[in-house]
């Protein structure tokens, strides 16, 4: 593999945080944030050095890394008791579209006894958006989403000994491969288009995708990054693989810009002056036309706002982005024997957005806003960046009483749930 395709790190270190106690307790599997996805390298390091710029692969030796996330048992049990529908699973093999009536029924469920047969032939078997059926991929998901700030979705890829689910292609958004059983072989080529959009998928030359510019092996706990428009295909060895992708579902400065001109288009009548009539049958000089499209160019770089636009995105991305909120129904039960020395913590992988006026705090926080006053501002930082606490611990101005009244508010709307009960630490 050349060297400056991609950096290799190997004998990865296993970067375990120190709450995976209490996530195994609570009942929430072992907790494997973003940051322990890409160790040993650094959230920082990825960002300057490899996100949207160059490939990362990390050999680590540790086949049983990502074993908390996902089995192929755990798949088979799945596929035999969700009775999932086409939208969900499909098939695909490099050979042949697969048509969906082979292994479907007219219900578009899959028909687990042809899919089989079909995965037997060679077929691989996809498993679209599983972050909302499994509760270890949407953790790991929301993990992303807090860094990138962007939705992150989570495929799985369950293919046969010595079999090819795709063509050579590549992803419009940033793909992080996890291998969880198996292997693969994998290829990559130059690119044809810098950071794709949505849409500007790979086209296949007529000569062929030419030559490799890097080929290696993802073994299970291995991880390979794979920025968008970088083509890609991989062939299972010896032995079944399974494969999961993360995407992450970036939001782009040309998303912006459009939003910016919606926006000054609300309050500057030139932008919504129609077309010249003529325009598109030759009847305007094409001068006339570039001017006008210059003048408003100009008048766009001078009045376009950012923060209307920019805020719009944001609101979007936190508005669908809730709370993972297993035990609430618990917590919401027993929330008046909460008490001071009462074991708490923030929910795991919270999205909020915090705004701080005069004499209170807004907390944007899935689709609602929530008020707090000023005097909570030290506080309610402590709650919502803390795993684990006691109400008497929080810091600032509110005296006992004010500090359970915020405690016991955080738990009704799902941003602070009950310990175990044992001593932090």
């Amino acid at each position: 593999m050349p060297a400056n395709s991609a950096h290799v790190v190997r004998r990865a270190a296993p970067g375990r945080i120190a709450t995976a106690e209490i996530a195994s307790t609570l009942g929430d599997g072992e907790a494997f944030p973003f940051e322990r996805l890409i160790a040993p390298v650094s959230v920082a390091q990825f960002l300057a050095q490899y996100f949207e710029q160059k490939p990362l692969l990390l050999e680590r030796e540790q086949p049983d890394y990502y074993q908390s996330l996902i089995s192929i048992l755990t798949l088979d049990d799945f596929l035999t008791a969700a009775r999932p529908v086409l939208t969900q699973v499909y098939l695909v093999d490099a050979r042949r579209e697969i048509p969906p009536e082979e292994y479907t029924f007219p219900d578009q469920r899959i028909d687990l006894v042809r899919a089989y047969r079909l995965f037997a032939d060679g077929a691989t078997i996809v498993f679209r958006q599983m972050q909302d059926q499994m509760f270890p991929l949407a953790r790991l998901c929301r993990s992303g989403e807090r860094i990138f700030n962007c939705p992150f979705q989570s495929n799985l890829y369950f293919t046969p000994a010595s079999a090819q689910g795709f063509k050579v292609h590549h992803d419009t958004h940033d793909v992080f491969v996890l291998q969880v059983s198996g292997s693969k072989r994998w290829r990559s080529y130059a690119p044809q288009i810098a950071l794709p959009l949505q849409g500007q998928d790979y086209k296949q030359p007529d000569g062929g995708p030419g030559v490799a510019t890097a080929e290696f092996t993802l073994r299970a706990g291995d991880l390979w990054y794979c920025p968008r428009g970088l083509p890609h295909e991989a062939n299972a060895s010896e032995e079944p693989s399974l494969h999961i992708t993360f995407g992450a579902l970036a939001r782009t400065w040309a998303e912006v810009m459009i939003e910016a001109v919606a926006d000054l288009a609300l309050s500057d009548p030139l932008f919504r002056r129609s077309l010249p009539p003529g325009y598109a049958t030759n009847g305007v000089s094409s001068a006339a036309l570039e001017r006008t499209f210059r003048d408003l160019a100009e008048r766009f770089c001078r009045s376009a706002r950012l923060h209307p636009a920019l805020e719009g995105i944001a609101q979007e991305f936190i508005a669908t982005r809730p709370a993972l909120l297993s035990g609430l129904r618990r917590e919401m039960l027993a929330i008046e024997s909460v008490a001071l020395d009462t074991p708490v913590g923030a929910r795991p992988e919270l999205i909020y957005r915090r705004v701080q006026d005069e004499d209170a705090i807004r907390l944007h926080y899935r689709d609602v806003e929530i008020k707090f006053p000023s005097r909570a501002d030290s506080a309610l930082t402590f709650a919502l960046e803390n795993a684990c606490y006691r109400a008497r611990d929080l810091p600032g101005q509110l005296d006992d009483a004010g500090k359970l009244v915020l405690i016991r508010r955080l738990i009704r709307e799902g941003l602070v749930r009950c310990l175990p009960a044992a001593r932090p630490t």
